[in-house]
């Protein structure tokens, strides 16, 4: 008992030895951002609208958490019935329960995606089609059914061969799968991008990105302005596929600074190691993980069983929704991180507060969206703190 006691003290002791690297920024520390009124820096009618906006977009993405947690624990509660109708062996009906389940789950998504894209067409915020919307993620769902399924049939091998300790190679099957997956996903699920012709634009990145030590920059053109009016820039692939993609959006309506200031931040995720960071944070979360899995396979059974499936995969769905805050904090912060980065490199304060508020407009976006709401699922700071972290940045400097 006291050598098992140690174990957990010893792991926890690891754990957070990790999570506190991993939590880490260059951020500093003693940085004091000044308080921002939104009235200041952006018109009564834009954050009137904007509010109004996210508001219905917000309603409708906790109705959908709930509906599909509701939905995957109604499946998990019949899923003993459902199991003997099913034909075939314990594999095969494992997978058939999964399949099931991530059907269902999709069409319970579905209704609130279409009124989500509804109301961002009535802003004119989206342009695409409600067939386009539906078709469009295919690759991206097929390939993530697959993986599940993969690792449904790891997980239940696993459970029949080693029993009650099946969760410690499970941990690592889910890492192995999870790392793989971050590494495959930018070479096979990243659209085509088309080459950037403004060749002045590119040949400026591309010397920022040298500047902030990632050389050889591929700088790439994403055509959304018929999906959408929003604007924004993305790092997509790993190593040798990295590339920085400028939404026509961006490039054809903001300023050359501006841009400058995106891509920075962009390539501020580059040099600060986001993804493997990330990375880091999916192994550290595997074993917790597992553990709980393993708890809700124990409810049906045991994960040996074909019928614990739907359980484990509610399971999943649950920890989603408890894990967003984390997530959302960790997240900010490395948002955080990469606008400090681009500050550093680009030191154009002004045009990182343009930059911000432009997006705002033209993004339609709430500069200062609910407390709550920030702690709960935001991903990114409010366009305010990011605004006052550029004048905080511009302060130390005199």
């Amino acid at each position: 008992m006291a050598g098992k006691a140690a174990t957990i003290a010893a792991f926890a002791a690891v754990w957070l030895a990790a999570a506190a690297l991993l939590w880490r920024t260059d951020v500093p520390a003693d940085l004091d951002l000044p308080e921002l009124d939104p009235r200041d820096y952006f018109a009564t009618e834009h954050l009137r609208r904007s509010g109004r906006y996210e508001r219905f977009l917000r309603a409708d993405l906790i109705l959908a958490s709930f509906v599909q947690i509701a939905v995957a624990v109604a499946i998990a509660w019949r899923a003993p019935g459902l199991a003997t109708r099913l034909r075939g062996g314990p594999l095969l009906r494992a997978v058939q329960l999964a399949l099931l389940t991530l059907v269902v789950l999709w069409l319970a998504r579905l209704p609130f995606g279409f009124a989500g894209l509804w109301w961002r067409r009535r802003y004119d915020v989206a342009r695409e089609g409600y067939v386009d919307y539906l078709v469009r993620p295919w690759s991206t769902l097929l390939a993530e059914t697959a993986l599940v399924c993969l690792a449904v049939v790891g997980l239940l091998l696993l459970a029949r061969r080693l029993g009650q300790r099946w969760w410690i190679a499970g941990a690592v099957l889910l890492g192995a799968l999870g790392t793989a997956y971050v590494v495959v996903q930018p070479l096979v699920l990243t659209p085509r991008f088309a080459p950037l012709e403004n060749r002045a634009l590119a040949a400026d990145v591309q010397a920022l990105g040298e500047r902030m030590g990632v050389d050889g920059v591929d700088v790439r053109l994403r055509k959304a302005r018929e999906r959408t009016r929003a604007a924004n820039a993305e790092v997509v692939g790993l190593g040798p596929t990295r590339r920085i993609v400028l939404w026509d959006t961006l490039v054809d309506g903001f300023r050359r600074d501006e841009i400058r200031a995106i891509a920075a931040h962009e390539l501020g995720h580059v040099t600060s190691r986001h993804v493997w960071k990330g990375l880091g944070w999916l192994l550290l979360a595997v074993v917790p993980l597992v553990v709980v899995l393993d708890w809700a396979a124990r409810r049906r059974g045991g994960a040996a069983r074909p019928e614990a499936v739907p359980a484990v995969l509610a399971a999943a769905v649950v920890l989603q929704f408890v894990a967003t805050p984390a997530v959302g904090a960790i997240t900010r912060r490395y948002e955080a991180e990469a606008d400090w980065a681009a500050l550093e490199a680009t030191r154009d304060p002004q045009a990182m507060q343009a930059l911000l508020s432009r997006l705002a407009v033209t993004n339609l976006a709430d500069p200062d969206p609910p407390g709550w709401w920030q702690t709960i699922y935001r991903t990114h700071p409010p366009l305010v703190d990011r605004i006052a972290m550029a004048q905080a940045w511009e302060a130390r400097r005199r």
